[in-house]
């Protein structure tokens, strides 16, 4: 039975806050994750490869393998070209060594200086075929290229296969790979550490495939270039695999970090998900003790320039049971040229969760970012920031949109049953460019269902409204909008709208409870996109609203509480409208007099 990464989730956003609160959970989970597996031996064997016949055991790989020992040490700046097979064992092939005299004498290889196994396009560079009893791999500054995964394979760099067999890699490359950089298929866990998965092409799973695996991906890491051709750009995980990627800082030598510029003819340019797999991207830090820490809380999860010939630029998820969990992350140019959801895309009952733990974030108002994401300017296509269908569920707090863009839907579009909370969140400058025509920043259509609660949206631009609710059910509650622009905030038909405890500049299409018109800018400063509220201006939106219709479960923009409630009363409750919750000292520093 594989670990899972985080109990189960409900679709609220109260579940959400609860998850906020059991950080430690994350954490035990990870550390356990991370515990060794590895037996104490009284002696170690090893042999020493190299291309020095006084000093060095082997000139190739696979023979040292083959005497069955626990270590073969390699000498660096030679190129080994094989197709090394491991079977039915566990070992540990260490690379950077300056030459077998150093590698035989105890000498600390150089992690910086890999040795290269060159698989000549003839098969996977390695393969481990392992059975069902437990070992233990482990692959240190090694870099594999020019594989071939063939007719029988999926991966090209390295395939593994051993349902109780474990895998360690630091300092590693996979490169220039036709396959998968790395594919694994129901062994126990994966952890990759400073790695750089880089220009494979594959038919799915262009840096990474995996199947019914635990794998965690951390430190200087980055999978970028990397090319599917029907799925996956840079990762393809189903069958249950649980996928986590925890940010750091740029890869060494590649000088970038994240998911950047993958690519498919396909959905999920930079992550294809369905079948049961779990999605983690983790923009957090977690420190095990023992010197493992992973994630980086100053940087963020970063998406970048991923580009799906059909639906998911950045993330594609589908199917029942399948999730995403993500925090800390920066979803930024990426697009879908003849589909859906530039930066996300969550079809067929999957499930998508984006929250802030109650921690320091790589930015403190953009935590969960989404920037000029693009969907296709096809007329039927939406979903520049998010795009959800098919009876699909998406739970998004604290999460800032901007300069997103669509036909439908320039920040997030629902359809088809979809299903969606969206607390605490900014939306601003999404807007329709580069040939689309940006009608609404965020709807609903086809029997889907869509509740805004304290959001704060400001100088967007659409074709037609800020908000669409097409047969659909809306609830817009402590929404705060100041639409420059826009005349219209809300258009709708044969729909079930609720519309309470609304600021805006321009109420045309909002007919409801305790609607209030705004005509001056409530905030410090809007021209530099400080949306907090400001302190003359923006009591307009404060001690607003109750939690008769909804009950915000989340802090606010930049994590403090909701429902402060100022000492000169209220007009129907102790929530601010918008993102913001505004502090008495916020209101002194802000200018009140």
């Amino acid at each position: 039975m594989k670990l899972v990464l985080l109990i189960c989730l409900s679709v609220s956003l109260s579940s959400v806050s609860a998850q906020n609160k059991d950080y430690q959970t994350l954490y035990n989970k990870y550390k356990q994750v991370f515990a060794s597996k590895a037996t104490t031996k009284g002696t170690v064997t090893f042999a020493s490869v190299g291309d020095d016949p006084v000093n060095c055991d082997f000139d190739n790989i696979q023979d040292a393998i083959n005497t069955g020992i626990d270590e073969v040490r390699i000498q660096r700046f030679l190129t080994y070209t094989e197709n090394i097979t491991i079977q039915n064992q566990a070992i540990k092939l260490i690379g950077g060594y300056e030459s077998c005299f150093g590698a035989n004498n105890g000498e600390t290889p150089i992690g910086t200086n890999a040795s290269i196994i060159d698989g000549n396009d003839l098969a996977p560079v390695i393969n481990i075929n392992n059975d069902t009893n437990p070992y233990e791999i482990i692959l240190k500054n090694i870099e594999l290229q020019n594989g071939n995964s063939g007719m029988t394979f999926f991966g090209g760099g390295l395939e593994a296969k051993g349902t109780a067999t474990s895998i360690n890699i630091s300092n590693f490359k996979s490169t220039n790979n036709t396959g998968s950089g790395i594919n694994v298929e129901s062994i126990s866990q994966l952890n990759i550490k400073d790695a750089l998965l880089s220009n494979n092409t594959a038919l799915i799973g262009g840096g990474i495939a995996c199947s019914d695996t635990f794998v965690v991906v951390y430190g200087r890491s980055a999978i970028s270039s990397n090319s599917a051709t029907i799925a996956g750009g840079g990762i393809y995980a189903y069958n249950q695999c649980n996928f986590s990627y925890f940010s750091g800082k740029n890869h060494i030598q590649a000088g970038i970090g994240g998911m950047i510029g993958n690519t498919t003819d396909g959905q999920g340019a930079g992550i294809y998900a369905y079948d049961g797999a779990t999605i983690n991207l983790n923009g957090t830090e977690l420190d095990l003790g023992g010197g493992t820490i992973l994630g980086d809380s100053t940087i963020a999860v970063k998406i970048t320039s991923n580009i799906a010939d059909s639906d998911g630029g950045g993330l594609f998820i589908s199917g029942a049971n399948t999730q995403a969990n993500l925090t800390g992350i920066d979803f930024q140019f990426n697009r879908t040229p003849n589909g859906n959801g530039g930066g996300i895309a969550v079809f067929d009952q999957a499930t998508l969760v984006i929250t802030r733990y109650d921690l320091p974030c790589w930015d403190d108002i953009k935590c969960n970012s989404f920037y000029f994401n693009r969907s296709s300017t096809a007329v039927t296509k939406g979903g520049g920031g998010v795009y959800a269908e098919a009876n699909s569920t998406s739970a998004i707090g604290n999460a800032y949109f901007e300069k997103n863009t669509a036909t439908f839907g320039t920040a997030i579009w629902l359809t088809g049953g979809a299903q969606a909370t969206v607390e605490g969140s900014v939306f601003t400058d999404n807007n329709a460019s580069l040939g689309r025509t940006g009608n609404y920043v965020i709807g609903a259509e086809t029997a889907s269902n869509l509740t805004l609660g304290f959001n704060t949206f400001v100088d967007n631009l659409s074709g037609i409204s800020i908000i669409a609710a097409y047969d659909s059910t809306l609830t817009n509650v402590g929404n705060l909008f100041y639409e420059y622009e826009m005349a219209s905030i809300l258009a709708q038909s044969s729909s079930t709208v609720t519309n309470n405890c609304i600021v805006s500049r321009n109420t045309t299409g909002l007919v409801g409870i305790n609607i209030t018109q705004a005509i001056a800018d409530p905030f410090v400063d809007r021209v530099n996109l400080d949306f907090h509220l400001d302190g003359n201006t923006g009591m307009v939106a404060v001690d607003l609203c109750n939690t008769s219709v909804y009950n915000p479960s989340l802090k606010d923009m930049d994590q403090q509480p909701r429902g402060f409630e100022l000492p000169i009363g209220n007009v129907a409750g102790p929530y601010d409208v918008g993102a913001d919750e505004i502090f008495i000292e916020e209101i002194f520093s802000n200018g009140f007099e």
